[in-house]
């Protein structure tokens, strides 16, 4: 986004829906109610129009620069309001609001978040910037790991992980596949990239991911993809709902549904997404009330894991077009008969380029899974003595022409 479009609304946020409700205290929960639904409409009507790039579509204007982050943007304005409607007297200071633009355009973070809470203006206010050489060695070490998973992994598996063959049913699965991995890295790689920049500022954010695709279960995979989104939509939808209408089985399938379905919208305002919210939302109350309370069941937590994951990407990533080709794949018993001749074939007729992605997003993998056991993601990916092959690997990718990043489309 714009920094001049970025400030000019954060700034209309303050003096039209917080500033107002300093001064007259009988107006705040109004105040509150019209910034809700305005900033739900702007996103809508710039998600309905295309001037928002979604995830692996392209955008329809030329307004994509100037409304770049502003899902983003929104949320954490929103954040911010609901703080200030319930702790007012907190929000009153000149200082409190050169904090609030910090917090609104904080520029490691405003593109894809994190999404932070308004308890993270607590640091701003004691801020005090200074020059560590520790925090900007452990800072470039961050960024540049994170580039690696942008630039280069990402990079691999968008290019050169994509099936050319007959099987209409292995292109589908192949797809989802490839299109779920290259998100991660795309989108974890820019988070690594944030918090690298916001150690060297002494001013850190939360770290987007936690080896997502090392969780056990479904729930457990939610608690550590996208956790600032997740976090958000729990302390701003989910639990106030259950607040509402008490601890019933009834308010945590209305509380889940919702939940995911405004997540889904969020993304963008397609059928496709509907759908990729629907069938999370649908598979997350199946683990909650059902596996996970069965001792035969728990057992295909992982493997359930998989199939949810692959199939969502498969809803998220495809238009009305697309979905009735995949229907008709997969409901065609000739695809099933071939799918691992197939796929044998498509293995061994990999191109080079294609064999070193593998090999590579491997080894982050197994870097990821030996990290796990100290309590502390991507430590060891982290290690001083990686520098050299990580800024190598970078550096061959920039001289390869590598593409920016699907999630922020930068």
């Amino acid at each position: 986004m714009v920094p001049a479009v970025a400030l000019g609304l954060a700034t209309g946020n303050y003096l039209l829906f917080i500033l107002p409700g300093l001064l007259y205290p009988r107006l705040r929960t109004g105040l509150h109610c019209a910034s809700l639904l305005s900033w739900c409409a702007l996103l809508g009507i710039a998600e309905w129009h295309g001037w928002v790039r979604t995830l692996g579509q392209p955008a329809s204007t030329t307004a994509l620069a100037s409304l770049l982050g502003l899902p983003f943007l929104i949320l954490t304005m929103i954040a911010y309001n609901v703080a200030h409607w319930r702790e007012p007297e907190r929000h009153a200071s000149p200082r409190r609001f050169v904090a609030y633009l910090v917090y609104c355009l904080y520029f490691p973070r405003f593109l894809c978040g994190p999404l932070e809470t308004a308890n993270w203006l607590n640091r701003l206010e004691h801020f005090r910037w200074r020059l560590c050489p520790r925090h900007i060695d452990v800072g470039l070490r961050w960024i540049l790991l994170g580039a690696v998973y942008n630039l280069v992994a990402a990079s691999l598996i968008r290019q050169y992980w994509q099936y050319q063959g007959s099987n209409p049913l292995l292109g589908a699965l192949a797809g989802a596949t490839a299109f779920e991995l290259q998100v991660y890295c795309d989108f974890a790689g820019y988070s690594m990239m944030a918090v690298g920049a916001g150690w060297i500022l002494n001013l850190r954010i939360t770290m987007n991911f936690h080896s997502p695709f090392f969780a056990s279960n479904l729930r457990d995979f939610w608690q550590r993809w996208h956790t600032s989104l997740g976090r958000w939509l729990r302390e701003h939808l989910f639990q106030p709902m259950r607040q509402a209408f008490g601890p019933s089985r009834a308010s945590l399938i209305l509380a889940t549904m919702l939940t995911f379905l405004v997540s889904a919208l969020w993304h963008g305002l397609t059928l496709n997404f509907l759908l990729w919210g629907a069938w999370h939302a649908l598979a997350f109350l199946s683990y909650v009330l059902w596996f996970s309370r069965s001792r035969r069941l728990r057992w295909l937590g992982l493997p359930a894991l998989w199939l949810v994951l692959i199939m969502g990407r498969l809803l998220f990533m495809s238009n009305r077009a697309a979905l009735a080709k995949h229907f008709q794949a997969f409901t065609d018993l000739q695809n099933w008969q071939t799918l691992l001749p197939d796929l044998f074939t498509a293995i061994g007729g990999a191109s080079a380029l294609a064999w070193f992605g593998i090999a590579l997003f491997a080894v982050l993998m197994l870097g990821e899974a030996l990290s796990l056991h100290s309590g502390r993601p991507y430590r060891l990916l982290l290690k001083p003595a990686l520098r050299v092959p990580l800024a190598a690997l970078l550096l061959l990718a920039v001289e390869a022409g590598s593409e920016g990043a699907v999630y922020a489309g930068i």
